[in-house]
């Protein structure tokens, strides 16, 4: 019988302050404290939110931690550049299914926004 593989973390699942919190840890070269994520957040919340996201991050599998002088230093579980594939896995995916609108650059002279057409 096959033992059983470590779940895969899967990006999509993310809300956009655990996006925030990845882009951080990532950032700081894969190694750091929770207060270290937390000064290079937007709007920053309590020590004690970062806190309970980190702990939501390692239950679905993005981070983990080790224990250094007393302090968790966290990181993913994942490098940076399998991050990058599957955001741009999900992003194609996204667009193959008819959700991407096209947007016509500023520099032309063209329309500023989405066209008529473009939006499906």
């Amino acid at each position: 019988m096959k033992a059983a593989r470590p779940r895969r973390p899967v990006p999509e699942q993310l809300s956009r302050r655990e996006r925030e919190i990845m882009h951080a840890v990532f950032a700081l070269a894969n190694r750091a404290s929770a207060e270290d994520i937390r000064v290079r957040l937007v709007d920053p919340p309590s020590y004690s939110a970062v806190r309970a996201m980190l702990v939501r991050l390692e239950a679905k599998g993005h981070l983990r931690h080790t224990e250094e002088a007393g302090r968790y230093i966290y990181q993913a579980t994942t490098s940076p550049a399998s991050a990058k594939r599957a955001a741009l896995s999900i992003i194609s995916a996204s667009s193959s299914k008819g959700r991407a609108i096209s947007y016509s650059p500023r520099c032309c002279g063209k329309s500023h926004g989405p066209t008529r057409n473009s939006i499906n």
